[in-house]
């Protein structure tokens, strides 16, 4: 295994674990949190009653990102790549459902019987795959994380076959733009993938001004780009969405720098229901437990928010950057369909 398999080994993987430690205290509030499991919060998994940690429909939905780029291969034009994600995305509408298994599916991982429990699905992201799969499209103007949880693997394929990180920024807005249809719920996304397919592919160190970096340069990425959902380029369409996301973007790495407590900066910062907001989280626990991986997870997961889903994209983050090898093995033991994750991360490469 190369460096970068074992890049994006982590990331996948570092997304299902930030995933699967925050959706037993996704709808808790930071008190009751506290109140449970002491300080600083929840630090390992709630096994169910199989021993199993269980991962909610964040990484249930990166899945099938990922199998739907499987699918396509690399080699194929924009617009098949962006449909077999949409026809993958489909796919995971119908496992949530019905229970029965899929016969003669598009996507190996519905061969997998623990992909059709649902746990927690968004109604956004229900209501518009519901649509779709009816020959409509989805109709709404909400910007919830439900984008930007699931488009990692994105950059993860961008990384593996050196890609045009302009065009998978964009894909990353029109995977998100599926169902999310504010721009903030898709452009946060486009950012996210900018920003980790530079990290996969980054050979120096990763540090804050690094990061610092790559926000300002996806956002100039964003500026000249446009997709599926906007008529016009995004830097004419939303100026102020995007200056406003750099300028937060930024503000969350500075706070990574400072003194205050995870906790404090994390609710500065929103709870993350929200695309942006997600973000803004995910990147300050990043930056601040750059190298420890355990500490950005447990950062991300412990706030009165969406837990899961900055949990997620934190440990997409931290993961690329630490690599599978230096993830602890206590956060891959137990892991729900951890050898499902590693077989799709290796796929990706391959494609």
């Amino acid at each position: 295994m190369n460096e970068l398999n074992n890049k994006i080994r982590g990331s996948l993987i570092g997304g299902a674990v930030g995933d699967a430690l925050g959706y037993e205290v996704e709808f808790e509030s930071y008190s009751r949190i506290i109140s449970h499991y002491g300080e600083p919060g929840i630090t390992r998994y709630a096994l169910d009653r199989q021993g199993i940690a269980r991962f909610s429909d964040d990484t249930q939905m990166s899945l099938y990102t990922a199998n739907g780029l499987v699918n396509a291969g690399y080699e194929v034009p924009y617009h098949l790549m962006l449909n077999s994600i949409k026809e993958a995305y489909i796919e995971w509408y119908h496992t949530q459902c019905d229970y029965e298994m899929i016969e003669d599916p598009k996507c190996w991982i519905s061969t997998e019987r623990d992909m059709y429990s649902r746990r927690a699905p968004g109604n956004t992201c229900m209501s518009a795959l519901h649509a779709i799969s009816n020959g409509r499209h989805a109709q709404n103007n909400s910007k919830g994380c439900g984008g930007i949880m699931r488009v990692a693997p994105i950059a993860m394929m961008g990384a593996a076959h050196n890609l045009d990180i302009a065009v998978m920024t964009r894909l990353g807005c029109d995977a998100a733009a599926l169902t999310h249809l504010h721009p903030l719920g898709y452009l946060s996304s486009g950012l996210m993938v900018y920003v980790l397919q530079r990290i996969l592919m980054e050979e120096k160190t990763i540090d804050i001004d690094l990061l610092a970096d790559y926000c300002r340069d996806g956002i100039k990425v964003l500026q000249e780009s446009s997709c599926t959902v906007s008529p016009t380029k995004f830097g004419k369409a939303y100026p102020d969405k995007l200056n406003e996301m750099l300028k937060m973007s930024l503000h969350a790495l500075e706070l990574a720098r400072g003194t205050k407590s995870d906790y404090e900066c994390v609710r500065s910062l929103g709870e993350g229901w929200v695309g942006e907001e997600a973000w803004y989280i995910a990147l300050f626990c990043c930056a601040r437990h750059i190298n420890d991986f355990e500490k950005a997870m447990i950062a991300s997961v412990n706030h009165s928010g969406d837990s899961d889903s900055t949990g997620a994209v934190c440990g997409n983050l931290v993961g690329a950057i630490v690599g599978y090898d230096n993830i602890p093995q206590f956060y891959k033991d137990n892991l729900e369909l951890s050898g499902a994750l590693l077989k799709m991360a290796d796929e990706l490469c391959q494609a």
